[in-house]
């Protein structure tokens, strides 16, 4: 190439050749420089931003998961309160109650001995009277002594907060529903290379 150029001017001195010599070799390694480095800073750039929406993506799935997992253990210990409540709370409560008024029967039946003559036979003592409708749910229910004309003991308050607790784990248990419908994060692991995003985490 360069020995064309010299040939097309002509005669030429030696700064004339120098300079074409010159520009021949910048021109022979600066243009392949620069189409490698286009290349290569384009392939950087794109690594960067691949890098950058996989680490959104990581953030994302984690949070996701991280609120999926709050929501279930926060469904998990209402439904443990209630275990705990209906299987403990509620029955040590009733057998207190129901110990109290059982108490009542040595004190009356000692002011029997003492008036002395009765004939009719002590009171025996009642256990817990509960009433049910027909679709068999607790609407009314009470301990009672069994002693004629004193006042019964209703657990009416125990029975309006037991339903309200049974309308909690209900919405419990519809918000695990509505959890397990959630979709599973589409940052997942795949076999197949989906733009080059496949080394994703699995959900």
């Amino acid at each position: 190439m360069v020995l064309r150029g010299l040939a097309a001017i002509g005669k030429a001195g030696v700064p004339t050749t120098a300079v074409m010599v010159l520009l021949a070799v910048v021109t022979g390694i600066l243009l392949p420089t620069l189409a490698y480095l286009a290349v290569a800073l384009d392939g950087s750039r794109r690594s960067r931003e691949r890098d950058r929406l996989a680490r959104d993506l990581d953030d994302d799935f984690q949070q996701q998961s991280d609120r999926k997992d709050g929501a279930r253990a926060n469904v998990d210990l209402v439904l443990g309160i209630d275990a705990v409540l209906r299987q403990k709370v509620v029955p040590e409560i009733c057998l207190d109650v129901q110990t109290t008024i059982d108490a009542v029967h040595p004190i009356f039946n000692f002011g029997r001995i003492q008036i002395g003559g009765l004939r009719a036979d002590p009171p025996e003592k009642v256990g817990m009277t509960i009433t049910k409708d027909d679709d068999g749910n607790v609407f009314k229910a009470s301990i009672s002594t069994g002693i004629p004309g004193a006042r019964s003991v209703d657990l009416r308050p125990l029975l309006n907060r037991t339903a309200r607790l049974a309308g909690l784990v209900a919405e419990a248990e519809a918000l695990v529903t509505r959890l397990d419908a959630v979709p599973a994060h589409p940052w997942v692991r795949s076999s197949s290379p989906m733009s080059g995003l496949e080394h994703g985490p699995r959900a």
